[in-house]
């Protein structure tokens, strides 16, 4: 992510919503998206952190997998276009 952004991009989603595992710069906003670091995300804080987490997960396919398909879960439950416009629609009418 940008540094001027602080919340979540679409990117974020599009990725999480296929099952692929997410390794991120931490987000301030990320627990108001549901987003939780090692259940369905992996954040990381700093360079150094980011190659550990990596030479980490590359080494733990089934750890990895499991949260990358919670990310997928967490995604198509909530953040489908579906799902956003009747939260939007229920919202306005």
């Amino acid at each position: 992510h940008i540094d001027r952004h602080q919340g979540m991009g679409s990117r974020t989603f599009e990725i999480m919503g296929n099952n692929n595992f997410l390794l991120c710069d931490e987000r301030v906003q990320a627990e108001d998206y549901g987003l939780i670091d090692g259940k369905n995300i992996v954040f990381y804080k700093n360079i150094k952190e980011c190659i550990e987490q990596i030479e980490y997960y590359l080494r733990n396919d089934d750890e990895r997998e499991r949260i990358a398909a919670n990310g997928g879960v967490l995604v198509r439950e909530n953040y489908t276009t579906r799902e956003v416009m009747r939260r939007i629609l229920k919202e306005v009418i």
